[in-house]
Formats: C-alpha cells, sequence, structure tokens
C-alpha cells in the first residue's frame, strides 16, 4: 500500500472515529473539552513556554470528565491529526492531547520531546508519550534516534 493510500485511510478512520463520538452527547463534550485543551495549551506556549504550557495541560486536564481511555485516545489522536494550529507540528499536538488523556489513568505518563542531527545541516525534531519510561503507541522507531531534551513531568 503507498503512503498515500495509508495517509488517506488514516484521515478517513480519524473522522469515522470523530462522527462516532459527535452522535454521543457525553463524547461530544469530552471533544469539545479535548479541542479546548489543545487551543489553551497553544496560547500558552509562547507565553510560558514548554514549562507553562505542561502547567495548563495539568491543570485543565483534572476537569476532563472520565471516558473509556481507548476511546478517548481514539478521539484525541483524531483531534490532533485533523486539527492544524500553527507551531505545533502533529507530534505534539498528539502527545500533549494523549499527556491529557492519560494523566488521569496513568500516572506515570511523560510528555518527551527528543531530537535528531540527521546531517551537518539539519535538525528533526519529535514528541512522544513514555509510560514506566517505555514509549506508548508509537508506530515506528523515530523516538528512538531521538535526544530527549525536555520531559514534563521532569524525572
Amino acid at each position: 500500500m503507498s503512503s498515500f493510500t495509508t495517509h488517506m485511510q488514516n484521515g478517513l478512520n480519524h473522522v469515522i472515529v470523530l462522527a462516532r463520538a459527535m452522535s454521543h452527547r457525553s463524547d461530544r463534550r469530552y471533544l469539545i473539552n479535548l479541542v479546548k485543551l489543545l487551543r489553551g495549551a497553544h496560547e500558552r506556549l509562547r507565553p510560558g513556554g514548554l514549562p507553562g504550557m505542561m502547567q495548563y495541560v495539568d491543570l485543565y486536564s483534572i476537569k476532563l470528565p472520565s471516558s473509556d481511555r481507548n476511546s478517548a485516545l481514539r478521539q484525541a489522536d483524531a483531534i490532533a491529526a485533523l486539527t492544524v494550529m500553527r507551531g505545533l507540528r502533529h507530534c505534539m499536538r498528539r502527545s500533549v492531547l494523549r499527556y491529557a488523556v492519560l494523566r488521569n489513568n496513568a500516572p506515570t505518563a511523560t510528555l518527551v520531546i527528543g531530537v535528531e542531527r540527521p546531517d551537518q545541516t539539519s535538525l528533526s525534531g519529535h514528541a512522544w508519550i513514555e509510560i514506566d519510561g517505555n514509549a506508548f503507541q508509537e508506530d515506528n522507531d523515530q523516538h528512538c534516534r531521538m535526544q530527549p531534551i525536555y520531559r514534563y513531568p521532569s524525572r
């Protein structure tokens, strides 16, 4: 299967997840709260940096109503994939939302940001979640090549 076909299939799956969630009142409310959390986190990134943004995520995630963890993670991933926010790449949006969902269910959840220098002229970055020091639901090994430069909460 081509990369384009895979991306199209993933996008369709995300749309289906959100459409199903919108048909249930409690899930719809949960989606709205996840979008508000992501928007608020983005607004706090510039003035407060990563620590300010993540402190906001911590405070806001406490207020998130409980939801089925797997369903909440699928919804968070769909929102991250289908939302465009200048300054927040997909992996960062996904990691922030996953952290918020997992914060109440997995106390050892940690947001990690790493960088690598694939050659002398470029720098690459990635954000992911770890639980008990292990990458959580990463599709590939990109995080393995990264040198962590930020962890929240710090060890």
